[in-house]
């Protein structure tokens, strides 16, 4: 799929998305990735893809930066529902890449991942 063939314009896009959203609450559904896609008329994967190379500053080729925005719009959308929740499944969907790739873990800073404990037995601050 290209920008060609993308099934609507900006202003449909945000449409769609917005009705999605309103009939979820409505119906008291949680909102997916996966209904959102449907809503936008492309595949889960397109749409990941796309949010990466728009995340990394990249512009999709064939692909109108507009729409990727309405994209990116109704992805944290998404994500800020998933933050008022406290249920373990939205915990669980906060923490996937294509929700909001949040990690309770801090990135690998590279080395081997030993920890390192200094332990001083004469007293002093290692502070000071």
């Amino acid at each position: 799929m290209n920008g060609r063939d993308f099934p609507c314009g900006a202003k449909a896009l945000a449409g769609r998305l917005d009705a999605y959203f309103d009939e979820c609450a409505a119906g008291g559904r949680k909102p997916t990735v996966n209904g959102l896609c449907l809503a936008a008329g492309i595949t889960p994967a397109k749409m990941l893809s796309l949010l990466r190379a728009y995340d990394s500053g990249e512009t999709p080729p064939d692909f109108p930066e507009v729409q990727v925005r309405v994209l990116k719009t109704g992805q944290m959308r998404l994500c800020d529902y998933l933050e008022q929740q406290s249920d373990s499944m939205s915990i669980l969907k906060a923490k996937q890449p294509c929700y909001c790739g949040y990690s309770d873990r801090p990135a690998s800073g590279g080395g081997d991942g030993a920890v390192r404990v200094v332990l001083r037995m004469d007293g002093a601050n290692p502070g000071e």
